[in-house]
């Protein structure tokens, strides 16, 4: 029966503190009111005492309850019902994700309509307006996780076995029934971690599917990303430009027409600041992200003794304005496996003596680094284009993960390289006349 809210006599001794009130009536919003509460025949109020505050919170005026009509009968209800001082324990695992799910789009939307709401007041700080939503994202991360009675790292696990489910449901869907029976949340990830870490490996080491052309036609195409290692102006080779500003405008003003979500140029620490204005002015639709950093030993001597000996490398990293493209990083998570820099570091070591690292040009990168950037940015299947192909490299490491590869290189010496290469990776697509 329901039972007006002001109508219930809390008694001085069920007083308490009730602690924080707001992941449970996030929680009570969205799915509703799991537990009655327990009053007596004259309402008095025997147990849910945080369900009626919080329920006075969301503008309740009435709320579901059970009514004792002696002391037995008032001790066999509570036993029916779970302890309510730990906010919804009584979900399992699987459970708790869809409730979180329903939570997070509700918080979503109402982190978005705020945000609406103070632009169109005109309050925000511009220097902080663009920090709002990750701000908003990360205490909506906290409050879902307590609404469901989990730690954030816990329900965040959870998260990952059920997606696994809905991905394969026949391999996967078994483990959530265990993890709902037995509470062994932690179990049930490292079985679908293994299990997917298995997988990736088992893929890197199988013939990839993905398909491939080399060309050495410079024409634009349509591409998912770009990861290229451009001249760039420090070595004394013949391929490299004699005018850099404008040799970079030109192609970088050719190849945002690629559409791709992602941009990623290798770049040198000699020429950083100007190139980053080059790249910024050409490349149209595309806005500058962040600088990532390739790290590297480097156990040759310094070229000069008024500076440092180099041991990284820039990357810059644009994207396309509008774009939903999201980073993925392996399964990590940030602030347990990842860690929250706002410069990224790719600690994939300089190793050129060895297999596909067998160095053939002398700018070329480990094939390592280019798996790593792919891989965060694409999706099996997807395309990579590199302009600049020379050596290969990045045509290898998108074949091993999958994706399919279209690569230029105008040097006929590196072209023919680069193709010997990339051939035991993939399987080669048109333009036919330049296979070998």
């Amino acid at each position: 029966m329901k039972v007006p809210i002001d109508e219930i006599c809390i008694k001085s001794r069920y007083r308490k503190d009730l602690g924080d009130l707001e992941p449970l009536a996030s929680s009570i919003q969205a799915v509703g009111l799991l537990q009655p509460v327990v009053v007596d025949s004259r309402n008095g109020l025997i147990a849910g005492q945080r369900r009626i505050e919080a329920a006075r919170r969301l503008g309740w005026t009435e709320i579901e309850a059970l009514v004792a009509g002696d002391a037995d009968d008032a001790l066999r209800l509570l036993t029916a019902q779970r302890d309510e001082n730990t906010c919804r324990k009584d979900f399992a695992p699987s459970e708790a994700v869809a409730v979180g799910a329903a939570i997070e789009a509700r918080e979503s939307k109402a982190a978005k309509a705020r945000q609406a709401s103070t632009r169109k007041r005109g309050t925000a700080e511009p220097a902080r307006a663009g920090n709002l939503p990750q701000r908003e994202k990360g205490r909506a991360s906290e409050k879902v996780a307590a609404a469901v009675g989990m730690k954030r790292r816990t329900y965040e696990k959870a998260q990952a076995v059920v997606q696994a489910a809905r991905e394969d449901p026949e391999r996967f869907g078994p483990l959530v029934k265990e993890m709902d029976k037995t509470g062994k949340v932690d179990r049930a990830y490292s079985k679908v971690r293994r299990a997917t870490t298995a997988a990736a490996e088992r893929a890197n080491t199988q013939e990839p599917s993905g398909v491939w052309t080399l060309t050495a036609t410079q024409d634009v195409v349509d591409c998912a990303t770009l990861v290229t290692d451009p001249p760039y102006g420090i070595l004394d080779e013949p391929w490299e430009p004699k005018q850099l500003e404008s040799f970079t405008r030109e192609w970088a003003s050719r190849w945002w027409a690629c559409g791709a979500h992602t941009l990623l140029i290798f770049w040198s620490q000699r020429y950083l600041w100007e190139g980053r204005r080059w790249f910024d002015e050409s490349l149209s639709h595309y806005a500058f992200r962040q600088l990532l950093v390739w790290h590297y030993p480097n156990n040759k001597s310094p070229q000069s003794r008024e500076g440092f000996k180099q041991t990284w490398e820039p990357i810059f990293f644009y994207r396309r304005v509008g774009s939903p493209r999201l980073i993925e990083l392996s399964d990590g998570h940030w602030g347990d496996e990842l860690h929250d820099f706002d410069c990224h570091v790719a600690a994939v070591p300089q190793s050129n003596f060895n297999d596909e690292n067998m160095k053939q040009h002398p700018a070329q990168k480990p094939v390592e680094v280019m798996r790593w950037l792919i891989n965060a940015v694409t999706r099996p299947g997807e395309m990579v284009c590199d302009p600049f192909a020379g050596s290969g490299t990045t045509g290898i490491a998108a074949l091993q993960l999958g994706r399919s590869f279209y690569g230029i290189e105008t040097d006929p010496e590196y072209l023919a390289m680069a193709k010997g290469r990339i051939s035991t990776y993939g399987k080669v697509r048109a333009p036919v006349d330049e296979i070998f």
